[in-house]
């Protein structure tokens, strides 16, 4: 049986006077099994919030997930580390490519505010993790452990692919119809995306600027709880509130590119992101 030390019970408790987001919880154990109230239950959460936690602790992959995020966790405070003028080196190509490294400090013109964010991150292509496509270059900190990408990516996309499973039962499409739109073998966009966001002292400053994620399923392994999404709660709507990370769950939500492919209605298409991924700053940060 997989094991990890956890670093989310080392890290002090999120604090209990800011708004939590209710999204649902929903076994792995029950969604492998194509349980047919858990298909219910992630179709109502993408329904309505959008964003669902996933208990990972009652499923053999779940385990092994959680064991390998801890991995990447301790990758990423390495890679993250290098001095700056070593990462810029490994810079994505803005506009042309989005594997590599990014800088804090981008600014989104899509941003009303048009903040420079405050988040720094690796994106990690699956297609040059798994030789689909020839690899860009990463610092070795992150090649070397080319097992360890390869296995998490399977694995994460596997439990992407039976959400998709389960959304195609539950609205009736046909088996594969979505499935078969993100196929592990072809050439994509999928990654794995290691991220960081600094503790600052400008309660104004942005982690990340208000977005909808633009993949099919994204499986997001938080520590420290700086994603705010969008209320769904009667009397709060519109407002924001906290994600608050849980031992042995991650939290899923669709990209537009599979309510496009599926043609799913959904009440959450604005919902916006302000902080994700991994961080390790010593406490919540504002948008």
């Amino acid at each position: 049986m997989p094991h990890s030390t956890s670093t989310l019970s080392s890290l002090p408790p999120f604090p209990s006077d800011l708004p939590h987001a209710p999204i649902a919880r929903i076994s792995s154990a029950a969604l492998l099994s194509h349980d047919p109230a858990a298909s219910a239950s992630l179709l109502e959460a993408c329904r309505t919030y959008g964003f669902f936690y996933l208990d990972l602790r009652d499923s053999e992959v779940g385990k092994t997930l959680v064991a390998e995020a801890e991995r990447l966790l301790a990758l990423a405070q390495s890679s993250f580390r290098l001095p700056l003028e070593e990462k810029n080196g490994f810079h994505l190509e803005r506009g042309v490519s989005m594997f590599g490294y990014k800088a804090a400090g981008t600014v989104k013109q899509t941003d009303a505010t048009k903040r420079p964010d405050s988040t720094e991150f690796w994106n990690v292509g699956k297609d040059h993790m798994h030789g689909i496509v020839p690899s860009r270059p990463y610092p070795g900190v992150i090649t070397k452990e080319g097992e360890l990408f390869r296995g998490f990516m399977e694995r994460a996309h596997g439990v992407g692919m039976e959400v998709c499973r389960a959304l195609e039962r539950e609205l009736g499409l046909g088996s594969g119809e979505l499935e078969g739109l993100n196929r592990f073998d072809m050439p994509s966009g999928d990654h794995v995306r290691l991220t960081r966001k600094k503790a600052v002292q400008d309660e104004g400053a942005v982690g990340l600027p208000s977005h909808t994620d633009f993949g099919s399923v994204t499986v997001l392994f938080n520590w420290l709880g700086g994603l705010q999404i969008e209320s769904r709660t009667e009397g709060r709507v519109g407002e924001w509130e906290w994600v608050v990370p849980m031992e042995g769950h991650a939290v899923v939500n669709l990209g537009m590119s599979i309510v496009f492919m599926g043609g799913i209605v959904v009440s959450w298409l604005v919902l916006t992101l302000v902080l994700k991924g991994m961080r390790w700053s010593r406490s919540p940060t504002g948008r």
